[in-house]
């Protein structure tokens, strides 16, 4: 899951509006990570999920 996090990257990242994307994974247990998204606005956001 956290490779396919991963590569989704260059995808997100270039989506109009999307100021940052990252996906942290704990040092001491690689099953859990989190994902951050930054965006301009809310709806920059649901404009992306719904492709």
């Amino acid at each position: 899951m956290h490779q396919l996090l991963l590569s989704l990257a260059p995808y997100i990242t270039a989506s109009k509006g999307c100021l940052a994307y990252e996906v942290l994974r704990q040092q001491d247990n690689n099953d859990l990570f989190a994902v951050i998204e930054r965006w301009q606005s809310i709806e920059e956001h649901r404009l992306m999920v719904s492709l």
